[in-house]
């Protein structure tokens, strides 16, 4: 029995003729077609394998495209965390938002708020100057984008009365974003709390 010879490597010559030969077939000379015949060899493997010619209906495909679409943003909701409401509303949620006035200011506007009964932004604002003026005194470090919240925990491991610092954040947060109305009872507990840890006139 003759051995069978080894196989030739083509010459240079030779590979790039075969290579345009391969590459004038009709499959490589429209790219729509090829990208097509991708796309229905996927969708016949997607909808169970079938290997015979294309029957795919439109509908189908949109169905197809749909669910595809539909996996993505679960990955990518899976991947980034859910979009929970305190992220969305954090920017507005800023305590000072660029406010650069001292807190003597501060506390001189939320008087002139309760003086007209607006107690409210009163209230706001006045917590605003307890924060700004435990800022002044080093007992807190701000922040952009500091909430209230953040601000009264962090001080609260450095002064008196601090359950009562963080109940005055929970009261600003339902005045200033819950849209509760304040009362003048409760502006006269903050500032109250403003003197005592402030030293300053209630």
């Amino acid at each position: 029995m003759t051995p069978l010879a080894p196989p030739l490597t083509p010459t240079a010559d030779e590979a790039r003729r075969q290579l345009e030969e391969e590459l004038a077939k009709p499959e490589y000379l429209d790219p729509g077609s090829r990208l097509s015949q991708l796309w229905e060899d996927f969708l016949r493997w997607l909808l169970g394998g079938n290997t015979g010619p294309s029957t795919t209906s439109p509908t189908t495909v949109w169905v197809v495209v749909a669910v595809v679409l539909v996996l993505a943003l679960l990955v990518a909701l899976a991947v980034a965390g859910p979009l929970r409401p305190e992220r969305l509303k954090r920017k507005n949620q800023a305590l000072f938002d660029g406010d650069e006035r001292d807190s003597a200011t501060i506390r001189a506007d939320a008087e002139a708020l309760a003086q007209a009964s607006r107690w409210p932004e009163a209230i706001a604002m006045r917590f605003r100057a307890v924060i700004r003026s435990l800022s002044e005194a080093g007992l807190l470090q701000e922040s952009r984008g500091m909430t209230a919240r953040e601000a009264a925990e962090q001080a609260s491991w450095k002064v008196e009365r601090s359950r009562e610092l963080l109940e005055a954040a929970a009261l600003f947060d339902q005045v200033a974003y819950g849209r509760r109305a304040g009362s003048e009872a409760q502006y006269r507990w903050i500032s109250d709390l403003d003197a005592a840890l402030n030293g300053v006139s209630a």
